[in-house]
């Protein structure tokens, strides 16, 4: 049996298409490959880091508040 996959390992493909100017999204979300896909579609992830990586990334913080509103 296998399990279900995890949402960043599919987000990727349901960004696809989208148009937009920034990608806002929680921390469950930061992976490589999310963010060069946002940055291929010409968006600016606004994804906080991992706790795990090494070297964490920026994130604007008063365009992220609006991803727990």
């Amino acid at each position: 049996m296998q399990g279900t996959p995890a949402d960043c390992t599919q987000a990727s493909r349901l960004i696809e298409g989208i148009t937009a100017k920034y990608l806002l999204a929680d921390r469950g979300y930061d992976s490589d490959t999310v963010v060069g896909q946002a940055k291929i579609q010409g968006m600016k992830p606004v994804i906080p880091s991992r706790k795990n990586r090494k070297i964490p990334k920026n994130c604007d913080p008063k365009r992220y508040r609006y991803v727990t509103l």
